[in-house]
């Protein structure tokens, strides 16, 4: 019997640490300069790396270290699991999603 291991991709928005309040990553934080995902360039520009690529990078590394695949959160302020799994899958080799369908 094996176990598989799935991490959580955060739909809606991250932080850097959890000793800060503030979110630098997705649609919760405001376009600014310093933020990850979305954010912008010295200039002030945008630096155009959305929050997909971000939520790509997370999956590609959790790939990468052993994880079976992730759970896509789904809650009413969320984006849509169902929309998310198909872009990320075409980031990532043998990664599974499983939705957290909430009837």
């Amino acid at each position: 019997m094996s176990i598989d291991f799935y991490w959580r991709l955060p739909t809606h928005g991250c932080h850097n640490s959890l000793q800060t309040s503030g979110y630098e990553r997705g649609d919760w934080s405001p376009l600014k300069s310093g933020n990850v995902a979305p954010g912008l360039d010295a200039h002030g520009e945008a630096d155009d790396f959305t929050y997909i690529d971000h939520l790509a990078a997370i999956a590609k590394a959790a790939e990468s270290v052993g994880f079976q695949g992730g759970l896509i959160p789904s809650f009413p302020n969320t984006d849509d699991p169902w929309a998310i799994s198909p872009l990320l899958a075409r980031e990532t080799r043998s990664f599974r999603f499983m939705i957290a369908f909430q009837p």
